[in-house]
C-alpha cells in the first residue's frame, strides 16, 4: 500500500515491479505539487526530469536483473523550477494512481467512500480536482486490487466446488456455463445442495 511504504525516492530505494514505480513516482510528484516527464522508458530502464527545462530534477531507475524489481540508481533530487511550471502537478493523479492511493479504504468487506467523497479526499489531501467520473473509475480499481474482480472470483468457482465436494461427500453442485464466439466460458448458473440437507 502506498501509505505504508511511502513515497520518498532515494538511491538504492527498490520497487516491486514497473506499476509499482510508476505509482510510487507518480504520488511523489503529487505530495510535493510538481510534474516531471519521462525522458526515456524502456523494460530495462527509465529517465525521469522535471517538465522544467532548467531544473536539475532527474531520477535514473534500472530494472534489476532476474526479477521484477526496479532500483533507482542516481537522482538529483533538488528542485528550482518555479510555482508556474510545477502547476501542472496534477496531471500525475491518473485513476491507476488514485485507485493505488486509496486502495487500503476497500480492504476486506468495506465498502470505502463513495466517489463524491474520493473527490473529497483529493482534494483535501493532494489539492487536486477530479471529475466524478474519475472517481468513480478509481474507485472501481481500488476495489478490485482491494477485494478481486468479479470475473477472477468466478474463475475460483470449480476449484471451490471441487473442494467442497471433497469435505462434504454426497452433496449436489452443478456449474453451467455459457461459451461466447471466442471460446470463453461465461458464468450461467450454479447449484448447490449440502448432503446434511
Amino acid at each position: 500500500d502506498v501509505v505504508y511504504e511511502g513515497d520518498e525516492l532515494f538511491v538504492g530505494r527498490v520497487f516491486k515491479n514497473k506499476q509499482d514505480c510508476n505509482v510510487k513516482l507518480a504520488v511523489h510528484a503529487l505530495n510535493r505539487r510538481f510534474h516531471f516527464r519521462r525522458d526515456r522508458s524502456c523494460k530495462k530502464l527509465m529517465t525521469l526530469t522535471c517538465i522544467s527545462e532548467t531544473c536539475p530534477w532527474r531520477v535514473y531507475i534500472v530494472k534489476l536483473e532476474d526479477s521484477d524489481n526496479y532500483q533507482i540508481r542516481s537522482a538529483n533530487l533538488e528542485h528550482t523550477c518555479t510555482v508556474e511550471e510545477r502547476s501542472n502537478y496534477h496531471r500525475a493523479a491518473t485513476t491507476r494512481v488514485i485507485g493505488s492511493i486509496i486502495q487500503s479504504k476497500y480492504a476486506g468487506n468495506s465498502r470505502g467512500p463513495r466517489a463524491i467523497d474520493l473527490q473529497r479526499i483529493l482534494l483535501t489531501d493532494y489539492s487536486v480536482r477530479i471529475s466524478y467520473w474519475k472517481a468513480w473509475k478509481s474507485r472501481e480499481i481500488a476495489m478490485d486490487s482491494a477485494q478481486g474482480s468479479a470475473a477472477n472470483s468466478f474463475t475460483l468457482l470449480p476449484a471451490y466446488l471441487h473442494v467442497l465436494r471433497e469435505a462434504n461427500p454426497g452433496s449436489i453442485v452443478d456449474l453451467k456455463t455459457d461459451v461466447d464466439g471466442k471460446g470463453n466460458h461465461r458464468f450461467k448458473y450454479m447449484f448447490l445442495a449440502f448432503a446434511a440437507s
